[in-house]
């Protein structure tokens, strides 16, 4: 995982340092190798003051016994794990401050906690019920009308009529056709009453879920590990679906339903998935056979991670893309033997949908709740309101494309795969994710805990994707309708080659203290054509460079023919200094140079072999340019310093 470094003090104050995900250590100090720099005068700090060791899910410290690291104001071990996020101070009170935080890509089953949009005040839903109430009378008194008119046979109409007749002079023919016409309309009120009792009713109980929940919640199951011994380990929610031809399975989300999978492996040794009926006696167990993910799903997830990787390299706009299309069936042993299905809102409805109207979530929130007994599950209910309604880019678009709700029906772990009904008893959505802030509370990589952010903004996924993958167009609309959408998307977000420059000499100007102590020091042309088995076998041409000291460099390499590239630097002797940005048809890579230090910087097709895949693409021509700006209070080492 990738780390973010900050500069909390000091001349470096404010100015933050991305490390990338596959550096196996950073230094820190003042020596020539540091990842961390820090200006040579401050002698406090020493050449090579600390490291981070990347290990597997994490970061270990190593420190120099003789040069103290403090972390939240403890002294720090050798190999003791770095929290989530820390902040750490060099050699006592008097010593640099640094803010040090761990990063997450964009796949994980959590959206970011960024606010995504604000919640309504209170004196706008107060006016929403007003409004609300104002509808449901007028409704009301319509039905009222209605009712009367069919009550008395169209004899006021009739009565109307007659009276229309002596004032205007019509025929006795023209007055029984409009008789005859205002008999049929009377009619076909009477045949929308039910209709449009419906509608009273479910406005009436908008704000009252009672008759629903006690109507639905049996269908709605407790998703849980199964142990060898008997021990059940809650893991989520999943409700009843009626397949096309009739039999019966279960709604969740994707990232519930990987759980299919997972406990296949050793660390479960044995052990099954199971959904459990919230109705006593009995409590029935169904075990699942197999899993259907949406295959959007895991397509998604690369795309959100590649994407995140150019928004990095400041290729594309930086949005933070939440969990999408994360729906799933999971089908059981016994099938006959499950409960109820739910019914599904349709198309229309769905597509209609907007902020203000409510929701209904059910399902078995566990973490840091008291939650139910696995084994006689009572479901979990509450109400909230959708607060925006947008396509998994974030923004408004076509109806059709809107299956992101955003809604204030809070949930906790174990909430996802929550089927989340209208006013009308439908469901319409899957709840799925939220926004959580992250508070360690131990050194080790899971010792945090999550708390929901005070923003009280959810999410959930529009049912329409369970149910064209449960109709089986699921994997036709992901390649003819998805996929293009998302390039287009990505095609919108995307900057000229001009502007990404532009940002990144902005960036070094930034640093240095104004565009005008910004040039261009050297560039070079070339073909990435040699195997580098330093860089993991990819193809690269290097350069070699002995930039005088006491400047910033910023190292921009682009593609010609716009394939993703990275950007690397060595020392003269070979021994491995850093890596640039990666992901995207331009890498950039920020160095201080605070020394005379001969390097090589290698360009390199950033391709895998994946899957066994080959590379027949022609060799690929890059242009490097390296700017530079001196180091603000630069002071040059004496010699022999």
């Amino acid at each position: 995982m990738p780390l973010k470094i900050r500069y909390l003090n000091g001349p470096y104050a404010g100015r933050d340092i991305d490390i990338e995900d596959h550096v196996a250590e950073v230094r820190f100090g003042r020596g020539l190798d540091a990842e961390i720099p820090f200006p040579e005068e401050m002698t406090i700090v020493s050449r090579q003051h600390f490291g981070l060791r990347k290990e597997y899910g994490g970061y270990k410290f190593i420190i120099n016994r003789e040069k103290p690291v403090f972390l939240n104001g403890r002294p720090v071990f050798d190999d003791q794990d770095l929290p989530k996020s820390a902040e750490i101070q060099l050699s006592g009170p008097q010593g640099p401050r640094l803010k040090i935080e761990r990063l997450d890509g964009y796949g994980s089953n959590q959206a970011k906690t960024e606010v995504l949009m604000a919640t309504p005040d209170v004196a706008v839903a107060l006016h929403r019920q007003q409004a609300q109430s104002r509808r449901t009378a007028v409704t009301l008194a319509l039905v009222a009308l209605v009712v009367a008119l069919a009550a008395g046979g169209g004899y006021w109409l009739l009565q109307g009529t007659q009276e229309q007749v002596a004032a205007t002079g019509q025929t006795a023919a023209e007055a029984k056709a409009a008789a005859a016409q205002a008999q049929s309309e009377v009619a076909a009120l009477k045949e929308e009453l039910p209709s449009i009792k419906e509608q009273v009713d479910s406005l009436g109980r908008s704000f009252d879920f009672t008759a629903l929940i006690e109507e639905v919640k049996g269908s709605v199951y407790q998703v849980a590990v199964e142990r060898p011994s008997g021990t059940l380990v809650a893991m989520g929610t999943a409700w009843v679906i009626q397949m096309p031809d009739g039999t019966r399975a279960l709604g969740t989300n994707a990232h519930i339903a990987e759980i299919f999978d997972d406990v296949k492996g050793p660390d479960w040794g044995g052990a099954r998935l199971i959904a459990i009926e919230p109705k006593a006696p009995d409590y029935t167990r169904v075990a699942i056979t197999s899993v259907k993910k949406h295959p959007a799903y895991d397509l998604w997830n690369e795309f959100s991670n590649a994407y995140y990787q150019k928004a990095q390299a400041g290729a594309v706009r930086d949005v933070s893309l939440p969990i999408g299309y994360d729906v799933a069936i999971m089908f059981v042993d016994r099938p006959e033997a499950l409960g109820k299905p739910l019914r599904l809102a349709s198309q229309e409805t769905m597509e209609a949908m907007k902020a203000g109207e409510r929701l209904l979530q059910i399902g078995y929130p566990s973490e840091h709740v008291l939650g139910t007994d696995i084994a006689k599950p009572e479901p979990n209910s509450n109400s909230g309101a959708i607060t925006a309604m947008t396509s998994f880019f974030l923004s408004v678009g076509e109806a059709k494309d809107r299956q992101f709700i955003q809604h204030t029906a809070s949930g906790a772990g174990g909430s996802s795969g929550s089927a989340m009904f209208n006013t009308k008893g439908e469901v319409v959505g899957l709840h799925n994710s939220g926004n959580y802030i992250f508070i360690q509370t131990g050194p080790g990589d899971d010792d945090y805990e999550r708390v929901p952010s005070g923003g009280n903004i959810n999410y959930a996924q529009r049912a329409d994707l369970l149910a064209e993958l449960m109709e089986g167009r699921a994997e036709e609309r992901t390649e003819k309708i998805y996929k293009p959408m998302w390039a287009e998307a990505e095609r919108q977000f995307s900057k000229a080659s001009e502007a990404i420059v532009q940002d990144q000499i902005a960036n070094l100007a930034r640093y240095a203290g104004g565009a005008d102590k910004v040039s261009e020091w050297k560039v070079f042309e070339g073909v990435m054509e040699n195997p580098d088995p330093s860089l993991d076998g990819m193809k690269s041409v290097v350069f070699d460079i002995d930039p005088p000291p006491g400047f910033l460099y910023l190292f921009l390499a682009s593609a010609e023919d716009q394939r993703n590239v990275g950007t690397a630097l060595f020392l003269a002797d070979g021994t491995f200094f850093g890596v640039g940005t990666r992901g995207a048809f331009l890498s950039s890579y920020l160095i201080q140079y605070d020394v005379a230090m001969p390097a090589r910087i290698a360009v390199f097709d950033d391709f895998y072999d994946k899957d066994g895949t080959v590379d027949t693409r022609p060799r690929g021509r890059i242009k490097l340019t390296i700017y530079s700006a001196p180091i603000p209070g630069y002071v040059a080492p004496a010699p022999g310093g």
